[in-house]
Formats: C-alpha cells, structure tokens, sequence
C-alpha cells in the first residue's frame, strides 16, 4: 500500500488524523497503518508543495519542491506532538507560510536560512533597544574600575545618580542623536555659563570640573559601546562629538591660593591646626575612648590632623598621603615613597623624612597600635572603617575656618610647598638638578611597582639627601611661626657634582643651564618656582 496520500484538507480531516489508520483517496480512516511502516504523508491538493507527516508521535507540516535540480523539504510546524508543549500550526496559517516558503524556494532561498537571519536581526534590535546609554555606562564603569584611581571610581559612582531623570539615560544608544544629547546637557551648560536654573538632573553642585567629568564619562561610554550597536566611533564621530563642537564650553578655572605663611591669617591657621594636633593627641581621648555621638574630640581626630600637617611638610598630594602605607615609610634612611600604583604620574615619588615629619610619624603608628590594639592597619593614615585608609578628612578644615575665617584645601597646602620652595636661595650649580626633581621627586622606580634594584635604591636616597636640607629649612621656618622649637638645625646644602656627572642625569645638558642662569641668581630663584608651581598645578 502507497505511504504517500493526496487529499483536499479540511480541519474535520486533519482532526481524524491518526497514524494507525490511513486515508483513502476520499478521506475515508478505513486502511489501518501497514505493520513496519514508520512514516507516511498527506500531500495538501489546496497547495502543491504543502504536506503533512505523521509518525507514531508528530504530526508535522513540511514544504517540498526541487531547488537548483535538487529536492528540498522543510519543517513548518507541528499539528500535533505526543511530547507536548507545541504550538499548533493550522491549515489556515500552514497553507499562508507554505506559499511564502515554496515562492522563497523558487528563487533558491533556503526559507529556514532566512527566518534564521530574521531571528538574529530580530534579536540583534531587542539588543540594540536593550543597549540604553545607562546599560553602557555600567559596563564601562566595570571594564575601567581595575585601571582606575579611587577618586576616579568614586566619581564615575555618581554618575548613575546625578543622570537619574535625565532625557538621555535611558534611551537606546541607537536612538541618540545630537538633539538627544542637547536636550540633556544643554540645560547643564547654560546654567554653568549663564547661571539659569539647573536641570532636575545632574550634580547637585554644577562647576566647570563636574560638567566635563560628566560629558567625559557618558560619551567615553557610548563611544565604548557604540560598534556593539552597530554605530560608527572614532575620534570626532558621533552625536556627543558633534554636540559638543558647537558648545561654548566654560573655561577651566584654576585655584591658585595657598597657606600664606608670611601673613598673620595664614599663621594664625598653622598655630590652630598645631594646637589641634597636641589637643587630639591626648592619651586620655585613646584610651578613655569617648562617647562617639558626643561632641568631644573623638580617637580619630588625631589621624585628620596628622595627615594635613604631613600633606603641608611633604607637598604630596592627598589621594596619595591618605593611600600610604607603613611599608612605604623607610626609618632607617630617613625617607618615604609614594608608589607608582597611587601617584597620579603613575611614577613613584620619594620625600625626605625630616625630624617634625618623622616625629609626627612615629606618633601616629603609636597611636594607631593604642586605639586599635586588636587590628594594627597597614594603612599610616587609617580609616574609622576598619582596613581602609582615610577617605574625608574635611571636618578639620571646617574646623579650622570656623576659628580662623581661612578656607584651605589639601591641595593649597600641596602649593604652598612649590611657594615655599621656590623663596629658597639655591646655588645655581645646584638648580638643575633641582629642576629634574621638583617639588616630589616621580623618578625612582616607574609605574609598574617593581622591587628597586640596588642602583634605584641608591637613586631614591641621592634624591632624597638632595631635598632634605630645602625640606629642613621650611619645616624650621613652619615650626617657629607655630611657636615651636627646631628639632634639628638647618643643614647645608650638598655639594653639586661636576658639570660632566650632572650632564648624564635624564640627558638633560647641565652645562647650558648654568651657562645660560650663572649671571643672574633672581632669574634662576624664578625659574624654579615657576617650575615647582607647574608640577603641583597639575593635580
């Protein structure tokens, strides 16, 4: 008996369709199923090419017909399945696909080739409609949060917050244009440039700094995620770079104070912040451990006051005084490195260790051994949150402005180091050498932290020798404006090298340099504060 049957379908047929009992040429279930036979087929006469399969457990519709000389066949859909969970395909909707696939077939299409394409590019939209600039910016945040600085990574934090709201955030980077980009932070600019009223988005604060970290940070993220949506990148292209071509961005504004020691204000804030430190280093407030919701001074005060007095003596920067550890503080030679992993040249810094420093230093590990017995941090300036480094030392600076009327940052007392500095009477065959190693010295061991050689290490401690009378004669200066005493009188400068061992120093031409300043020593005092000012202006 033939396994192949060619009937007019009708839902009442294919509703008596069982395999073990075949159809005659008018539809009549009276033929049971041969014994043997696996398979046999129904071939639909309302279209040629449309034919149903019946097995045992399926029911399934396919198309046929010949493609490039050979016989193709393709699975529509099931009209039944022992296994369930399908979904029926019927005549109605069977015969509409199968003239669709038998016209694909006619042209040499595959038509599951072609719904396989239309399902990728199906998926590919729902992923470009998924890829909201907000979706990007968390995994650009990811993908650089290893590379990054802390400070860095605590602003890209915000972000999420300040964008919250904001027209742009949760539209499909597809879907950005420069108008999208202009309805977001056009609002920001102009209230920047124009103080108009700020957006219901965006920081809190708006400055010149957080606009462009704000803009720097969504256009580096859809510029990241931008080929994953199939839109071009590059420097210059896209909706952010066009926008922002036409703004007229605010300047940068550059703060330039510093303590200024020569006059009563600032002195009258050195004897505060002196009289705070001796106040806070009270063994009573240690080991007394006051109530810590009262308003009495608290164990950590005495880690705030430490690390400001150290940012003024050394001139390092606070990310990087905050981030040092014991390790990095070397008692027997008299000195300290700031290592290339938190130093924002990525290079490692090195400062001389004078007597007010290092008796502060050795103050602090005593007190950080006392408040916390049980759990002795590596950091020198440790956190209230235990194995973390001081994160926000600002309640002594609104201290101190509540008692002297002067608001100083960090980074004033950073630039008072170039200031102070650069007053310094230095011999001109000392200058160049100076020149090369500035205000915090970034050449000892480079960015990739490795263990100094013996070479290096005698580099560290040349450089450091070389700072350390500078370094001695401020902190006598400071000390005797705080109405203390020196620990130690000023030390002479060393002697220069020769003009043939200075001109192997980096390759600079030593020579040059003291022929071109050895006639005129107030133009050489000016080139080195404009220097030491250019170094610490950068952070």
């Amino acid at each position: 008996m033939s396994t192949s049957v060619h009937l007019d379908l009708t839902p009442k047929i294919l509703d008596s369709l069982r395999f073990d009992v075949m159809p005659d040429e008018r539809g009549k279930f009276a033929n049971p199923t041969p014994p043997g036979t696996r398979e046999w087929v129904v071939r639909d006469l309302g279209v040629r090419g449309l034919l149903l399969r019946l097995t045992p457990r399926t029911t399934t519709w396919y198309v046929q017909r010949k493609v490039a000389g050979a016989p193709m066949k393709r699975a529509m859909g099931h009209w039944w399945s022992a296994d369930g969970g399908y979904r029926r395909l019927s005549l109605t909707d069977a015969r509409k696909r199968a003239k669709i696939w038998l016209g694909l077939m006619e042209q040499g299409i595959d038509p599951l080739v072609e719904r396989k394409k239309r399902e990728r590019s199906a998926q590919a939209e729902r992923a470009r409609d998924g890829l909201t600039l907000a979706v990007a910016f968390a995994e650009y945040a990811e993908a650089r949060a290893r590379k990054a600085k802390a400070s860095t990574t605590t602003d890209r934090a915000k972000v999420p917050k300040w964008m919250a709201g904001a027209p742009l955030w949760a539209m499909s980077l597809a879907d950005i244009n420069e108008a999208a980009v202009e309805a977001t932070f056009g609002p920001m600019l102009r209230a920047t440039l124009h103080k108009t009223k700020a957006p219901a988005w965006g920081p809190r604060s708006l400055s010149h700094g957080t606009l462009s970290k704000l803009y720097a940070y969504c256009s580096a993220a859809y510029a990241r995620s931008a080929p994953k949506a199939g839109l071009p990148t590059g420097r210059g292209v896209g909706p952010f770079a066009a926008w922002r071509a036409d703004q007229p961005w605010p300047a940068a504004v550059r703060r330039s104070t510093y303590l200024s020691t020569g006059s009563d204000v600032g002195q009258n804030w050195l004897c505060e912040l002196v009289k705070a430190q001796q106040r806070a280093h009270d063994p009573k407030i240690l080991l007394d451990r006051p109530d810590p919701r009262g308003e009495g001074l608290k164990p950590h005060a005495s880690v705030l006051v430490d690390f400001f007095l150290c940012v003024l003596l050394w001139g390092s920067r606070k990310q990087e005084t905050a981030r040092l550890q014991w390790k990095d503080v070397d008692f027997d030679r008299n000195l300290l490195v700031f290592p290339g992993a938190i130093t924002k040249s990525g290079k490692d810094g090195v400062a001389p260790l004078t007597p007010w420093a290092r008796e502060i230093l050795e103050a602090r590990r005593a007190a950080n051994d006392r408040w916390r017995p049980e759990d002795v941090s590596q950091w020198v300036f440790p956190s209230r949150q235990h194995g973390k480094p001081l994160a926000n030392a600002r309640s002594v600076l609104v201290a101190l402005k509540e008692q002297t009327g002067l608001w100083i940052t960090a980074h004033d007392l950073r630039r008072t180091m170039a200031t102070d500095l650069g007053r310094v009477r230095v011999p001109v065959e000392e200058l160049g050498r100076l020149l090369v190693v500035g205000a915090a010295l970034n050449h000892a061991r480079g960015a990739t932290g490795a263990v100094p050689s013996n070479a290096t290490e005698g580099y560290i401690q040349e450089q450091a020798e070389l700072l350390r009378p500078h370094y001695l004669v401020r902190e006598n200066r400071l000390r005797k404006l705080a109405g203390l005493p020196p620990l130690q009188a000023d030390a002479p400068a060393p002697e220069a090298g020769t003009g043939k061992q200075a001109a192997s120093v980096e390759g600079l031409d030593f020579d040059a340099l003291l022929r071109l300043i050895e006639d005129d020593d107030g133009a050489a005092q000016k080139v080195l504060e404009a220097l030491l000012r250019r170094k610490t202006a950068r952070a």
